[in-house]
């Protein structure tokens, strides 16, 4: 919900900076230099480090309080919103949450593996589908720590380069792999534990099962572990509430004429056959154009102060450099996560996920997806860099600007997340 203002202002922060650092401005101090290739020429550039500072600041300060600097999006959290400790608040609160529930447009669930082990998680499902509402949205949380571990990463190595270039001058190849052999080798162990994770889903709905859920108070047996007081049974509340909403769907249904499948029965049925035909996840085997445009900011942060030198350059390179920029932003760096998340969940699906996540098959799994990152990450840099930096053609550059773009259309035609595929 924060993270597309909250990359929009950084990438806006970014464009100041260079402005200020602009030879005709020149607000800013411009310590950090380096040689650039432009077009098969080099160029002197000093620029300022104040970018590689307040980019990545605006970008945490919009992304935790966006929603306090706008009209905020009115949530309703059940972990704080119902009472832990009062019987009756707690009970008032489990009945009302269908009242609440018909109020809201959209369920979003921060999913994790255990989800539909939890008797209140299947709860609210059954709230969701009593009111026949379908708009379902999956999150997985262990995609937020990989979105994080790429950022850092790509950040990390984009300073390192900037710190390298001012002391030491042109990087080396074999630091400029040695870097991204990092990064890939990072970013492709965090993300195969997330395929992995994610891999649960579809066996988890297709064998989801009410009576199988856990609660506290089953747990402990009813008995407060500290206080050694009776903890009243939360599994009755929400038996009662399910009779109430489904015994009458129950009797109209196809398992009416089987005596022994009752409302818990066919409310299995309705989250089996039901819930993932409207199942649109968040960050799953694919990840969504936007969120990918997201994790390409660092290449913002770092390559938007670094552009003073074209102020001595036509007009003309200026269009050449925004055109390197907005392809790499929006189309090479988002088709190269793009196939990434893809070779990493057809791993998973077909060496990992049908033999028991043995030890060996996840490792070789890593190390294949870590090289399968490292070389399309670094062949997306080199396919639209080279026309850039070292050819003076433009017709050349367009091509390729043009061949990325039109395989970004091709690769993200169901844009925007992607429903899941249920075997």
């Amino acid at each position: 919900y924060n993270m597309p203002a909250a990359a929009a202002f950084s990438w806006l922060t970014a464009l100041v900076v260079l402005i200020l650092q602009l030879p005709s401005v020149a607000i800013l101090p411009r310590p950090l230099h380096f040689t650039a290739q432009h077009g098969g020429e080099e160029h002197y550039c000093a620029y300022s480090y104040v970018g590689l500072i307040a980019c990545p600041f605006i970008f945490l300060f919009v992304g935790m309080f966006w929603q306090d600097m706008h009209r905020p999006r009115m949530v309703f959290l059940d972990k704080f919103c119902i009472h832990q400790t009062d019987p009756l608040l707690k009970q008032a609160g489990i009945r009302g949450i269908a009242g609440i529930l018909r109020h809201s447009e959209q369920l979003v669930v921060l999913w994790t593996a255990s989800y539909f082990t939890r008797l209140w998680c299947t709860y609210e499902l059954a709230s969701w589908i009593h009111l026949g509402k379908s708009r379902i949205r999956f999150v997985p949380v262990s995609f937020a720590s990989l979105a994080c571990l790429m950022m850092l990463l790509m950040f990390a190595q984009c300073a390192v380069s900037a710190i390298y270039e001012t002391f030491r001058g042109d990087i080396p190849i074999w630091l400029s792999c040695f870097a991204w052999s990092i990064f890939s080798i990072l970013g492709a162990a965090s993300a195969q534990r997330h395929v992995h994770e994610l891999g649960s889903l579809p066996k988890q709905l297709a064998n989801f099962s009410v009576q199988g859920t856990r609660c506290f108070c089953c747990d402990v047996g009813h008995v407060h572990p500290k206080t050694l007081e009776t903890v009243p049974c939360d599994r009755k509340l929400v038996y009662d509430a399910l009779a109430g909403w489904f015994a009458q769907r129950e009797q109209a249904s196809e398992f009416s004429e089987t005596a022994e499948l009752n409302h818990l029965h066919f409310f299995d049925h309705e989250v089996r056959k039901t819930i993932h035909a409207h199942l649109q996840i968040t960050g799953g085997y694919r990840v969504a154009y936007r969120d990918a445009v997201i994790l390409s900011s660092p290449v913002v942060w770092f390559y938007v102060p670094r552009a003073a030198y074209l102020a001595s350059l036509p007009p003309l390179e200026w269009g050449r450099w925004a055109l390197f920029i907005m392809t790499l932003v929006f189309a090479a760096l988002p088709n190269a996560y793009h196939l990434f998340f893809t070779v990493s969940g057809c791993l998973e699906r077909n060496l990992v996920g049908n033999r028991g996540g043995n030890c060996s098959l996840q490792l070789l799994a890593t190390l294949f997806s870590s090289i399968c990152m490292f070389c399309i990450f670094l062949f997306s840099w080199v396919l639209l860099s080279f026309p850039f930096f070292y050819v003076r053609s433009q017709l050349w550059l367009i091509l390729v600007c043009s061949i990325l773009g039109a395989l970004t259309v091709i690769l993200y035609r169901g844009c925007f997340g992607f429903r899941l595929r249920m075997s």
